[in-house]
């Protein structure tokens, strides 16, 4: 047979680069469509033939090969099509029905495979190959694999299907060698980020054909879906993709897959949790993207597949008991096996499990959409009802809008708004009784899990029976209900999480906490409900002296503690209770225990006084360092001095602080050591003491803040805030160092970067009330920047999420944007992406909300720039600013706002510097030097830059009014800016925004993607290249000289390289850089998306001009990133001992005054 491989006759083998229109003169014509039919009637018989009596068909198989070269792409793909079912042993009636991947069923297939519904067994359907079609017919099979590169789509797409089809079947049951099938694999995988959507979508819809078990032992050998590069890789990043048939069958697949393994997962198998466990984390996060229809794929599967309304669809073996929800196994005599709702939440807190922490926060807020849509539907059908029965025109209108705007609200997260808008207007329309009662049902918090899917089940029916066009509207409400029911945080499933969340059953106690602590804020009244419960378990766990906590206490403490701050009064009345959280204030562990459990006490307003004194008693009395639960005993203090302030008098105060100060602040228990680690995850106790007890001096701050302040008060106000904040500067100017002596006895160098973190972020925390941050000068924000660049990375990266936190929060003033933006030297690809996300975000939703505070940023960073502990007029130094000011530009610039962030920078001549006036040409340099940039930029852009007509006045404290006009007139006409600098800004401009090179999807032979040919690197402008040459590189130096001490704006200065051509933004960020819909994010990537999905395996980038050299023997500039190093501000004023906590406003910067609007 082996001499059948092959025929002398090759056509001309086909490429991408040809056109598929192209002419065909001079050719045959091309065939009719009767004779497509006719040849397909003969393909069908080849199959059957082959199947049946392979040695009729030796000298027709050979023929399929110029077929599968042909000009005509439908013969094309009608020949792949044949050889790919003869390969696969399917015959002309196709392959069998495909086993369907069953989310919803219990037992899982992933562990019970009886359940299984069997291939059919009809002689038909059965694959069956005579022989190994690769080695009998060897180069029809090779021209066969060669068809995956086929320049016609339609021809792809049926390469595809036959390779599913070949690797379902084993080869029609021969098998296939290990370098045929990953062959295969690696084609199939390329194939999923085709430049046609239909070829993505084949090799989608080919794999979801596949039972579990082929999923998971064929598609899952090159690795699971967090595995770079392998097939459940490339779907998952297809949830993403720029079209949506495509995004929508990726989210199903995917959801069906972990809904089947999510029972072998929940058991704690190791190869199940490799291949998927990381599925609902790649689903949810396409939230970020905020696409209506990605919204409502995920939505839609989360009901249906990950956390189906229907589970557990019991197997033969398997049935409920009446009435009760208990499953039974019939097998085992009918005794009961397991209870329904711990199923359903088993599985809930298995899926909470495999979330990561952005998968998290996007599940809960889904949740949190939820119930405020249930409350709106319910308004809704309220509305309607009213205006059914109102005869009174005006409120007719006016009931209309409130229907209007609710109806709007509650279709933004259904795949066609529009469509969704009309079918409820509809039903509104017919106002049917029994249907809104059904409704009522559903979005009743008081409704257990039974009568809501009795009810979804019964509106269902009462649609299909009502007259037209009520039926028509069923596909709307039915997602509307799937969105709005109270479905997973059922009042039912409450009992369930409190046992998972006691007896950490399977290792679900964690996910169980967490989704009670969140229950407790989403739906306070499922949370009410079951009150009691959560006391009791508080009850049956007291610490003691000898005995702690059980570690869920923690977690249902902060769920009482969050439910309390809203409805205080279902608090039940139980003295035993309070002995219990008596208890835990002084022995809770860790003590955050002790902090919520004195939140809880502090919640009654009737015997708040007496819990106050009774715990500032019980806290205070004997205490030292080292005793039993004394960290409990701070973290109470620190509670108490925030939520009770105004009930202690000044002798408890003063006790108080010295208790943290003197106690504990003071002293260095632990001495450094050469071998000290930098950073620690987990604090010891005394490092924990002492972030405690600056938590205590804080708190007490915050305490004494409230509303309507007198005068009296303000005073007062800032005599006590005015210590604790020179504490916390000098805690960040020293870099954490606690001791007197630090030449003597130093503090450790992890409990100094906490300690650097915690200070700035109680600095944060304290601004977030206008009176304190009115009181935090100018000078002192500068300081900040320092721990924007701290060495620690841990410390950078926190403080950006407590700024962001509080930012969006709407807590903090503008002013700490400018923040942000201090980060374009990060070292960190992964943290600096993350925050110019964050920030594009954040820009983008704030430009919606007709905002200017991302804008007005642009004059205080320019500020923030000026008095940067490292700024240099030096031209080369200078050129570090342009980076700073291109990380602004990227992120919050559009062609609309462009115009008024130029008018900012332009205003920055007319004033001068309110800080320190002698550094007032630090400012008129930047000024220019953004208005160079600005400009540049928009020329880039391809941006119209037109002239600010608004008006708009810069904040007062950083800038203030020129002394007379001859000085304003001078400081227009000189120029700032240095010349060598001014003719380097194009070169540095379009290296920093030009995109990293993009290469189309790789076609691979299936051993791997093709390297490109190495190209020959341009060489950089003279001027350029002379400039870098005339001073030399920092990495250059050899390795033994890195213990060299350095004086602090060296350090700092070791991390970035003159001219910012080294840190080049990556825009050409794909469809999946989406932003948050939650709160802090909105779209900020639809301009960006493209058409054309990345490669699997790119090549590596070449290198932007700028950055090449020809050096030989040295590494390359750029080739690392060193951490930013901070540097303590040069000591003009005598230093204070930071442990007296000075009580007079001695040294302190005058507050600035408020800023103008």
């Amino acid at each position: 047979p082996a001499k059948h491989g092959g025929s002398k006759m090759r056509g001309r083998k086909r490429t991408h680069a040809e056109s598929e229109d192209e002419s065909d003169d001079g050719m045959l014509t091309p065939p009719a469509e009767v004779d497509f039919d006719n040849a397909e009637r003969v393909h069908r018989l080849l199959r059957e033939l082959w199947r049946a009596a392979s040695e009729v068909v030796e000298t027709v198989v050979p023929q399929l090969e110029p077929q599968m070269k042909a000009e005509n792409a439908k013969l094309r793909a009608m020949a792949v099509q044949t050889v790919g079912d003869m390969v696969a042993g399917i015959g002309a009636a196709g392959p069998a029905p495909p086993i369907p991947l069953a989310p919803a069923v219990y037992p899982s297939h992933s562990l019970d495979r009886s359940g299984l519904v069997p291939l059919s067994q009809s002689a038909i359907y059965k694959p069956i190959a005579p022989h190994a079609f690769s080695s009998t017919y060897g180069d029809c099979y090779l021209e066969f694999v060669s068809r995956h590169n086929d320049k016609a789509a339609v021809v792809r797409c049926a390469w595809a299907v036959a390779a599913a089809r070949i690797l379902l079947t084993s080869a029609g049951g021969i098998g296939l060698d290990t370098d045929q099938e990953m062959r295969l694999l690696r084609l199939l995988n390329g194939m999923l980020v085709d430049t046609d959507e239909k070829v993505r979508l084949a090799v989608i819809e080919a794999i979801a054909t596949f039972d579990f078990d082929t999923i998971a032992q064929k598609i899952g050998k090159l690795g699971g879906v967090a595995a770079q590069g392998s097939v459940l890789r490339q779907i998952a990043d297809r949830i993403k993709d720029p079209k949506a048939p495509v995004r929508a069958a990726a989210i199903e697949l995917l959801a069906d897959i972990w809904g089947v393994a999510s029972g072998a997962i929940g058991e704690g198998s190791e190869q199940m949790s490799n291949l998927f466990a990381s599925i609902p984390s790649e689903i949810l996060n396409a939230v970020y993207v905020n696409s209506a229809q990605i919204n409502a794929s995920i939505l839609e599967v989360l009901h249906k597949s990950l956390i189906p309304t229907a589970y557990p669809v019991m197997t033969a073996t398997y049935g409920t008991v009446a009435g009760t929800g208990v499953v039974v196994d019939s097998q085992l005599g009918g005794d009961p096996a397991a209870d329904a709702n711990a199923l359903r939440v088993e599985r809930m807190l298995v899926f909470v499990r495999c979330l990561d922490d952005r998968a998290t926060a996007a599940f809960f807020n889904l949740q949190r959409f939820q119930c405020q849509g249930a409350a709106q539907l319910c308004a809704l059908l309220k509305l309607s009802e009213a205006s059914h029965s109102s005869d009174d025109s005006s409120t007719d209108k006016k009931t209309k809008a409130q229907i209007d705007a609710i109806v709007a609200s509650l279709t933004k997260m259904t795949t066609d708004s529009n469509v969704a808008k009309e079918h409820l207007r509809i039903y509104l329309k017919h106002n049917h009784r029994r249907g809104n009662q059904l409704i009522r049902f559903c979005c009743d918090a008081d409704s257990d899990y039974r009568k809501v899917c009795k009810a979804m089940k019964e509106f269902r029916k009462k649609m299909e029976e009502s007259p037209a066009p009520l039926p028509s509207t069923l596909s709307t409400m039915e997602v509307l209900l799937d969105m709005f029911s109270m479905s997973l945080y059922n009042r039912t499933h409450v009992p369930a999480m409190l046992a998972f969340a006691r007896t950490d059953d399977k290792g679900l106690g964690e996910a169980a906490t967490t989704v009670i602590k969140d229950l407790s804020t989403t739906a306070p009244k499922v949370f009410e409900l079951h009150i009691k419960e959560y006391c009791e378990m508080l009850k049956q766990n007291v610490p003691t002296e000898a005995t702690p906590n059980d570690s869920s206490a923690t977690h249902v403490l902060k769920a009482i503690s969050d439910f309390v701050q809203h409805d205080a009064s279902s608090m039940p009345n139980d003295r035993e209770l309070y002995k219990a959280l008596s208890a835990y204030t002084l022995y809770g562990s860790p003590p955050k225990a002790a902090k919520h459990a004195v939140r809880v006490m502090l919640a009654s307003d009737d015997k708040k006084e007496m819990y106050t004194e009774e715990i500032l008693e019980k806290c205070l009395k004997d205490f030292t360092y080292g005793s039993h639960g004394f960290l409990a005993r701070l973290a109470s203090l620190g509670q108490v001095v925030l939520l009770s302030n105004a009930e202690l008098d000044t002798v408890t105060q003063e006790t108080i602080t010295d208790t943290a100060v003197g106690k504990i602040l003071r002293e260095i228990r632990t001495p450094a050591e050469e071998d000290d680690a930098d950073w620690t995850d987990e604090p010891d106790k005394e490092l924990s003491a002492k972030l405690l007890a600056l938590t205590i001096l804080v708190n007490n701050v915050r305490g004494q803040v409230h509303g309507d302040m007198s005068e009296d008060a303000k005073s007062a106000l800032k005599t006590r805030a005015i210590p604790v904040y020179k504490l916390l500067n000098t805690i960040i100017q020293k870099e954490g160092e606690l001791s007197k002596t630090p030449d003597t006895i130093s503090t450790p160098n992890s409990h100094k970067a906490q300690l650097r973190l915690s200070a700035a972020a109680q600095i944060v925390k304290l601004c977030c009330h206008p009176a304190l941050d009115a009181l935090f000068s100018d000078i002192d924000f500068n300081r900040l920047t320092t721990v924007v660049q701290d060495p620690r990375p841990e410390v950078r990266n926190g403080f950006a999420k407590v700024i962001q936190k509080y930012l969006v929060a709407g807590k903090l003033q503008p002013r700490f944007n400018a923040l942000i933006y201090m980060y374009a030297f990060e070292p960190s690809k992964t943290a600096k992406d993350a925050v110019a996300k964050w920030a594009k975000a954040r820009s983008t939703t704030l430009e919606k909300l007709n905002s200017r505070a991302m804008r007005t940023t642009f004059a205080r960073f320019l500020s923030l720039l000026a008095h940067h502990l490292d700024f240099s007029m030096k031209p080369d130094e200078l050129a570090d600013n342009v980076e700073y000011i291109l990380f602004y530009l990227k992120n919050v610039a559009t062609v609309e706002n462009l115009p008024h962030i130029h008018h900012l920078a332009q205003r920055l001549k007319s004033v001068q510097d309110g800080i320190n006036a002698a550094q007032s040409d630090r400012l008129y340099v930047l000024s220019e030097l953004a208005e160079a940039i600005i400009r540049k930029f928009a020329e880039e852009k391809g941006w119209n830059l037109q002239l600010f007509s608004g008006k708009d006045n810069l904040s007062r404290g950083p800038f203030i009014q020129l002394p007379s006009h001859e000085s304003a007139q001078e400081i227009s006409e000189r120029r700032y800016l240095p010349e060598e600098l001014a003719e380097e800004l194009d070169d540095l401009v379009k290296a920093s925004l030009k995109p990293p090179k993009k290469h189309k999807a790789e076609r691979t032979d299936g051993d791997g993607p093709s390297k490109p040919a190495a190209k020959k690197a341009k060489t950089t402008s003279s001027h350029v290249a002379s400039k870098k040459s005339s001073k030399p590189k920092a990495a250059k130096t050899p390795k033994k000289q890195a213990a060299t001490v350095l004086h602090s704006s060296d350090r700092r200065k070791s991390t970035r390289t003159s001219h910012a051509t080294n840190y080049a933004e990556d825009s050409g960020s794909e469809a999946e850089d989406g932003a948050e819909r939650w709160d802090e994010y909105a779209d900020e990537n639809k301009e960006n998306e493209s058409s054309t999905p990345p490669t699997s395996d790119p090549a590596p980038d070449a290198k932007p001009a700028e950055k090449l050299k020809v050096k030989p023997k040295a590494p390359p500039a750029a080739a690392t990133r060193k951490l930013p190093r901070r540097g303590a501000v040069g000591k003009s004023r005598k230093e204070q001992d930071i442990m007296d906590v000075p009580v007079s406003d001695e040294d302190v910067s005058d507050p600035p005054s408020e800023m103008e609007a």
